[in-house]
């Protein structure tokens, strides 16, 4: 299943399954692999917010599975096999859904490639506020951040915003999260965000003074992947 919900966004399942459970295992440190830079400037974070960087992965990733250069974490034969099937696959759909696009064009611009398009953003949106900012907090749940959100958020997202909780306990089902996040938060609990467009607007007006002149700029993480928490 893992796959065929990563296959409509171009997404190699199997390399991100090994990808993530190394980002797991190396939160916040050298070895993580899903960390987010320190924005310098507001002009850099908004075009992250574009997709560009991401799109542009996902092609490369594709690219580098049929030329057999793998990451880190895909160490073995079986999992390398895994990967190249799921490349095929990912080739497969493309050209289907092109072939589907020159027969019906605006159909399929709007129920896929438009769609699609947002879809880089909105999974920026989501996944930023997981971690940016903790790198230099203690290894665990405390380099992670829970986001309360609002109910319909929480259902869409399948409780993924109970991050913390989510990295205490990755094997934990969604459907217990907030059960967790009750039985383990408190006065000195974990960093947490009451929403994801509050965490964003606290970002923007961070970066957005630091943009003036005379003001202080946000300190650089020794890995260059986080810095100073905005929790």
């Amino acid at each position: 299943m893992g796959a065929v919900w990563c296959t409509p966004l171009l997404v190699n399942f199997t390399v991100y399954r090994y990808q993530h459970l190394a980002h797991h295992q190396h939160t916040g440190e050298d070895g993580d692999t899903e960390s987010w830079p320190l924005y310098r400037s507001l002009l850099a974070y908004l075009f992250t917010l574009t997709g560009f960087t991401l799109w542009r992965n996902s092609l490369f990733r594709i690219i580098r599975t049929f030329r057999d250069d793998f990451p880190a974490s895909v160490t073995n034969e079986p999992r390398r096999c895994d990967a190249r099937r799921d490349n095929w696959v990912i080739c497969s759909w493309l050209a289907l859904v092109m072939a589907l696009t020159f027969m019906f064009p605006l159909i399929l611009l709007f129920a896929y490639w438009l769609p699609l398009l947002f879809y880089a953003p909105a999974a920026i949106l989501i996944s930023l506020p997981e971690h940016y900012g903790l790198n230099d907090s203690v290894k665990g749940s405390g380099n992670t951040r829970t986001i309360r959100s609002n109910r319909l958020a929480r259902f869409v997202l399948w409780n993924a915003n109970y991050h913390a909780e989510h990295h205490s306990a990755p094997g934990m089902p969604s459907i217990s999260l907030p059960l967790q996040h009750k039985a383990t938060t408190g006065p000195d609990g974990n960093a947490q965000e009451n929403s994801y467009l509050a965490f964003h607007f606290r970002l923007v007006t961070s970066l957005f003074k630091s943009s003036i002149p005379g003001s202080n700029s946000p300190k650089e993480s020794n890995n260059e992947q986080g810095g100073g928490s905005l929790a």
